[in-house]
This record gives structure tokens, sequence and C-alpha cells, in this order.
């Protein structure tokens, strides 16, 4: 069962702070792993960014749907070791393509290197089919089925030319014990748009229980 709340605190986090967090997440290392789904596998890949290239804000990667920041949601039970995250769904509101070049979940209360494993894909959808999914699996009913690509090289078009929101999927495989309730606080995200390279962080706070994977 799947637990939301709203809260109406503020929600953007300190600038230093984000800056600060998302250089510890690349110099962590993200642990890179293998999940099969099926007879397909898809690789978990961690954050990558040029240093060669002006690292700004992009601000054209927008959020569309409010599952992706000022809520709270849970989960009650992770019986099946799994999580199915998309609720992060974004749309280029700029001119120019923009491609995704790393993908992390800021998850503080697991130690780092961690043993779950975390795969992340992207999927095109028509603007207002979804405003997201969380779910104890992988299999997301809110999420039309299409052709998914991998995160890490996806284009995420102007909507301009697209007509499209991109949901950004994250499917973890648990395999660490938890003893006790854990959380994820959201996602890094790491997009090369022309010559500029940004590191945007979206809150979306899921509370997790103890299990036993």
């Amino acid at each position: 069962m799947i637990k939301q709340s709203w809260h109406t605190g503020r929600t953007d986090l300190d600038e230093s702070w984000l800056v600060k967090r998302f250089r510890n997440v690349l110099l962590r290392s993200v642990t890179i792993g293998v999940i099969v789904i099926g007879s397909g596998a898809i690789v978990a890949t961690g954050l990558s960014a040029s240093q060669d290239r002006t690292t700004k804000r992009i601000e054209s990667i927008r959020l569309t749907v409010p599952s992706g920041k000022g809520a709270q949601f849970s989960l009650e039970s992770l019986a099946s070791c799994q999580i199915g995250d998309a609720l992060l769904i974004v749309k280029n509101v700029g001119t120019r393509p923009a491609r995704i070049t790393g993908v992390a979940m800021d998850v503080p209360s697991v130690a780092k290197p961690t043993r779950d494993e975390t795969s992340y894909r992207v999927q095109a959808i028509r603007p207002g089919a979804t405003t997201g999914e969380i779910a104890s699996s992988f299999r997301l009913a809110a999420i039309p089925r299409s052709t998914l690509s991998y995160a890490i090289g996806a284009v995420l078009k102007p909507f301009t030319v697209s007509r499209r929101w991109y949901a950004i999927i994250a499917r973890m495989s648990v395999r660490t014990l938890h003893r006790h309730g854990w959380l994820i606080r959201g996602m890094l995200v790491s997009i090369v748009q022309g010559k500029t390279t940004s590191h945007l962080f979206f809150p979306q706070v899921v509370r997790l229980p103890k299990d036993s994977c």
C-alpha cells in the first residue's frame, strides 16, 4: 500500500549544500549493477559529467507534476525487495535538446558503496498522461507501455518539437538489510545542453520500511 501526504514547507534546498552533496555523490562513485527483467538486462550507470564544459544551472528542464516536489510518499512493505520510482516527470521548455549523462538516487541513510542495484530508464509520455508512480515492484501501471530508453545518453527534446514530457524511471533492487525505516530524498540528474553541463537535484521524499532483503 502507498501512502501519500503533502506539506507546504520549503522544498528548495540550500544551494551550497546542494553543490556539496552532488560533489560528494560524484566522488563516492555510485555502484554499478545489473538487474535482469524478463529476457533483457538493464545496466545501472552512475553519474558522470565532462569537467571540460561550463557548469551552471540549466533552467529549461522543469518538473511537470507535483509528485516530484512538495509531496511525501511511503511504502508499507518491501516484500518483493523491489522499488519502482517514476515520480520524476520533466519537460524541456528550452529551445535546445538536452542529453542525460548521469542519474543517481539520493539515499542518505544507506552506506556508500551500497549493495542495492539501481537502473535508470527514460520514457517519453503525452502531456498529462500520468502524475507519476512509486511502487514496491518494477511494474508501473501509471506509465504507458512503450519503448524505454536507457537514461544515460537519452535526449530530452524541446517540448515545442516533441510535444512530450519525460519520465525518468528508477528501478531499485534492494540487497541491503535495513533494520530501521529509511528514505529516498531525491534524484540527481546530470544534463548537458550545448556546451553547458548542469547537475540538477529533484526532491522527492519516499519513506521506506525496514526490510529483510
